[in-house]
């Protein structure tokens, strides 16, 4: 077996056995994915979970957030609900994220290349 067919058999065992997801949730990340489209790179956790209430129905921000984390985990959005500062945003462009990242990642780099040894 190649190791293609192997991580796909693998993929495929993991989802299996996932509970599915809930209709609200694929509606928020629908929802999020037009946002990311339409050029919102960050938007407010409050701004988020209203929306979710008034348009998928979500019950409460908990519930918003639980479908936050799900998606993120997915990799469909970035929200990092577990560290000050970001905990109460939420970004819907993962590439974005990357591409910002990255930027960092750069100058970092090179502020160590011109460093003396």
């Amino acid at each position: 077996m190649e190791i293609t067919d192997m991580i796909f058999e693998m993929t495929r065992e993991y989802w299996r056995n996932q509970p599915p997801t809930p209709l609200t949730w694929a509606m928020l990340g629908k929802g999020l994915k037009r946002m990311a489209m339409s050029k919102h790179r960050v938007i407010a956790l409050q701004d988020v979970c209203r929306i979710a209430r008034q348009v998928c129905k979500l019950i409460s921000d908990e519930e918003c957030r639980e479908a936050l984390r799900y998606l993120c985990s997915l990799g469909s959005i970035c929200f990092y609900h577990d560290i000050p500062g970001l905990s109460d945003k939420v970004f819907p462009n993962v590439q974005w994220v990357a591409d910002v990242m990255s930027v960092f990642v750069t100058v970092l780099d090179k502020r160590w290349i011109s460093l003396p040894l």
